[in-house]
C-alpha cells in the first residue's frame, strides 16, 4: 500500500523522470530462474520464468510429500531464492509470527537444493539426552556420510531450553562441543 502510493506520488510530481530510474525492480540472483538443474548462477531475467519454475517445483513436492498449499507471490519467491542461497552455504535462523509459512518456504527451498529435512517432533517426555542422541544421528549422517541434510527446529519444539546447547554450540563456533564423549570420536576416526 505504501508503496502504490509513493509510487503515485512520484508520478504527480516527477512527471520528467522515468519511474523505472527511480523505483528500479529489485534484482533476484538465483541458480534456479529457469530450470531446476541449472547450475549457473544468474540475475533473473524474466520473473514469470522463476515464478513458473518455483511453481513446477511445488507440484513435484506435492507429488511425493504431504501436500503444501503455498500461494506463490512475488515476495515468496524472492524469500525462496533467499533461502536457498543461504541454505546452500550455510544455516539461517527465520523469525516471525506462527503460520507465515516459514517451514514450509524451508521445505520448499530444501527440496530445491535436493536436501533432506529432518526435524524432532518432541513430546512432553522428550529428554534432553534424546534430543542430544536424535541431534547427534544428523550430524553424524552430515559430517560422516556427507548428506545434505537440513535440520528444522521450529519453536514448537523447544520444550527444554537446553536442547539450544547443541544448537548454538553448532551455529556459533561450528563445533559441537560436548555433543559427543572421547569414545565416540575415537570411534568416526
Amino acid at each position: 500500500a505504501f508503496s502504490r502510493l509513493l509510487r503515485d506520488v512520484s508520478k504527480r510530481y516527477f512527471k520528467e523522470v522515468e519511474q523505472h530510474d527511480i523505483f528500479p525492480d529489485t534484482h533476484i540472483f538465483c541458480q534456479y530462474w529457469q530450470s531446476l538443474e541449472e547450475v549457473s548462477y544468474f540475475r533473473v531475467e524474466q520473473r514469470a520464468e522463476l515464478m513458473a519454475t518455483v511453481s513446477e517445483a511445488l507440484d513435484t513436492y506435492n507429488e511425493s510429500h504431504a501436500r503444501m498449499n503455498l500461494v506463490l507471490f512475488d515476495s515468496l519467491v524472492s524469500h525462496l531464492t533467499r533461502l536457498t542461497r543461504i541454505l546452500k552455504m550455510s544455516h539461517l535462523l527465520l523469525l516471525g509470527p506462527p503460520g507465515c509459512g516459514k517451514q514450509s518456504a524451508v521445505r520448499l527451498a530444501c527440496f530445491i537444493l535436493n536436501l533432506s529435512v529432518e526435524e524432532v517432533h518432541p513430546d512432553r517426555e522428550f529428554t534432553t539426552a534424546a534430543f542430544t542422541s536424535s541431534f547427534k544421528q544428523v550430524m553424524n549422517r552430515v559430517g560422516i556420510q556427507d548428506e545434505k541434510v537440513a535440520f528444522l527446529f521450529p519453536d514448537t519444539s523447544l520444550v527444554d531450553e537446553r536442547f539450544l546447547i547443541p544448537l548454538h554450540a553448532v551455529m556459533s563456533p561450528g563445533d559441537a562441543c560436548g555433543l559427543m564423549d572421547h569414545q565416540e570420536k575415537l570411534e568416526i576416526a
